[in-house]
């Protein structure tokens, strides 16, 4: 019989969970426009970092064949880490002295 998704990746499906309401309760309380520029741009490093660290721990987790979703999550939260870091470096570093 074939596992299903729900059985052998929980820790992603808990991971992915804290992701959406974390990111909704971000932009809810934020009073932005959820747009894909703020998802990509705007979100804050600790989400995207817990996203992407819960993601992983579930690609670990799952050993089938069913790793295509994961690998999906796994790379739009690495694109976010990563676009949150840039951001977070560029509007966190002081301007050249003349």
């Amino acid at each position: 019989m074939p596992k299903t998704l729900f059985g052998k990746l929980t820790l992603f499906w808990i991971g992915l969970f804290l992701l959406i309401t974390g990111l909704f309760f971000y932009y809810k309380y934020t009073n932005q426009a959820f747009t894909a520029a703020d998802l990509f741009f705007r979100v804050s490093p600790p989400l995207a970092a817990i996203g992407f660290l819960l993601s992983a721990a579930g690609l670990y987790e799952e050993r089938g064949k069913n790793k295509l979703i994961p690998l999906v999550v796994l790379s739009i939260s690495f694109v976010m880490l990563c676009q949150a870091g840039y951001h977070f470096i560029h509007m966190h570093t002081p301007p050249p002295r003349p």
